[in-house]
């Protein structure tokens, strides 16, 4: 059993090992009479207390701990335990509160979500020397806990430095992860000696920064992070989204930091990249092997790492990214605070829609209902029809890879006759219609529309030309992004006036996958 000794911190300063009284900055106050833990290998670290979690706003989650050589990682467990696994890792400053909605969304259709609170973040013990705080370090923490998880199926979702962390795991230990969702995120590699960053060659406290004013250069974040005397994650947090993040929720981000000495970790975190030189590499060539499904979800408003380029050095580089739909968000860096609720509903309709147990005749890229049912019955004849994931016909009815068992399980009728029975795009049993909402490459259930439909193919009736959005029948709509009426092939140019024909033209009424009809 690890030994715990009782220190009471003094330093006004508070926070790094190498800091003297004599050089405690008289603007940093609140530290004194903060009580050190030590782990048997010497790291001083603070707890913080229970009650500074108490009320937070949207995040009533019981705490669960793993032990990490002597050090408490917290991490949130929601869903039942037999869904499929999905493991978020978050950023820097921020913590689990930030995947709330993402994960209660995810809970909602049937997964289990873990996400972890990086040491020195969060519900996590914090050591107080930020020199403990190195990438290599972090990188080996959460590589602990994952293995610790002894999942054999988990979808890994992260963000920010979650995924420098995340995405070099992903390399080195290819094998255990079935796929992967990279939000706002890289995997850097410098040559040795070609590093660009540079610690600031004093680290105490700087009592002439006040608070993060915008994203400039990450050398400028890097020295503000360390040296700003009240470095705020909320305010950080709100700097970066493109919504308005309410007082209350800036607060939550600041729960686990109530003075400088619980800093440490997000202090440091940015000065990690300094130390990073080629040693990613192994774990970028083993990428550009990994052939599990892989998303990148994008906040495109985001100044850090929001660029097309950045998001397409993944996508370009890894071939399981290949023919998966990349989302650019009209969101900033922090994605989960601009589009949680979508964010967690993407990857929910991510993963059903890449089974690991696929059948031989999965073709995800011609997934469609046509008015000619017979001709798509011909086309699909192959398919296993007694398999519940997969393209596959029964007679006349169409099972959707992309609804569950419980979905699928009555079947839609043939889609002429459109005798809508029971069913939801995520498999919640409703009565009547649903309509399946494709916005952005994520199927969502339209909330009310269960009217009866009295034919689904013959006509659309109507087209926004603000939204996008094509009826079909009383109950049945699509929603169409710009990009994903590009994957309708013939129809990618045609406006609301002429997109009735040409639908019907191309034997596709709607589609759940926004991709175009099967080819004639």
């Amino acid at each position: 059993m690890r030994r715990l000794f009782f220190l009471t911190f003094l330093l006004a300063c508070g926070g790094d090992d190498d800091v003297s009284p004599s050089k405690a900055d008289s603007c940093v106050t609140g530290d004194s009479d903060v009580q050190v833990l030590t782990t048997d290998d010497g790291i001083h670290f603070v707890r913080t207390p229970d009650a500074a979690f108490e009320g937070l706003e949207d995040y009533d989650f019981s705490p669960n701990y793993a032990e990490l050589d002597g050090l408490r990682m917290h991490y949130i467990d929601v869903g039942p335990p037999d869904g499929d696994l999905v493991v978020m890792i978050h950023g820097e400053p921020t913590w689990s509160y930030l995947y709330r909605h993402a994960a209660t969304a995810l809970v909602s259709q049937g997964h289990r979500v873990v996400a972890i609170d990086l040491i020195g973040m969060g519900r996590s013990d914090k050591p107080v020397d930020t020199a403990v705080h190195t990438y290599e370090q972090h990188v080996d923490w959460v590589w602990q806990f994952i293995d610790q998880l002894d999942a054999p199926e988990l979808t890994l979702v992260v963000h920010d430095w979650g995924g420098l962390i995340g995405l070099r795991i992903v390399g080195d230990h290819p094998d255990a992860f079935s796929r992967v969702v990279a939000l706002n995120t890289t995997l850097p590699i410098f040559p040795v000696g070609g590093n660009p960053y540079e610690m600031p060659e004093d680290t105490s406290a700087d009592c002439a920064l006040g608070e993060f004013e915008g994203w400039t250069t990450f050398q400028e974040w890097m020295t503000h992070a360390l040296l700003a005397p009240d470095l705020r994650a909320g305010h950080l947090v709100q700097t970066l989204t493109a919504t308005e993040v309410s007082v209350e929720v800036e607060a939550a981000y600041d729960a686990p930091y109530p003075s400088r000495i619980y800093k440490a970790g997000i202090r440091a975190f940015p000065s990690m990249m300094t130390a990073v030189e080629d040693q990613n590499q192994p774990a970028w060539d083993a990428l550009g092997a990994f052939d599990g499904p892989f998303l990148t979800l994008w906040g495109a408003l985001d100044p850090v790492v929001g660029s097309q380029g950045a998001q397409d050095a993944l996508t370009d580089h890894i071939p399981g990214a290949r023919g998966q739909y990349h989302e650019r968000w009209d969101a900033s860096h922090f994605v989960q605070e601009d589009v949680g609720p979508l964010l967690g509903a993407t990857v929910s309709y991510f993963i059903t829609a890449t089974p690991l147990d696929a059948p031989e005749c999965w073709e995800p890229e011609v997934v469609v209902s046509a008015l000619d049912c017979e001709a798509v019955c011909d086309r699909l004849s192959d398919c296993d029809p007694d398999h519940p994931h997969g393209i596959c016909m029964q007679g006349c009815q169409l099972v959707d890879p992309y609804l569950t068992e419980a979905a699928s399980s009555g079947v839609m009728p043939c889609m002429l006759e459109s005798e809508c029975g029971t069913f939801d795009s995520f498999g919640a049993a409703l009565d009547g219609c649903m309509a399946p909402l494709i916005f952005g490459g994520q199927l969502t259930p339209q909330p009310g529309n269960t009217e009866v439909c009295e034919a689904v193919g013959p006509a659309v009736e109507a087209c926004d030309p603000e939204t996008g959005m094509i009826q079909v029948c009383e109950g049945l709509a699509a929603v169409f992004t710009s990009e994903s009426m590009a994957r309708i092939g013939d129809c990618a140019d045609v406006g609301c006036d002429g997109m009735r024909e040409c639908l019907m033209a191309s034997n596709c009424t709607f589609v759940f996958d926004n991709v175009g009809a099967v080819p004639d």
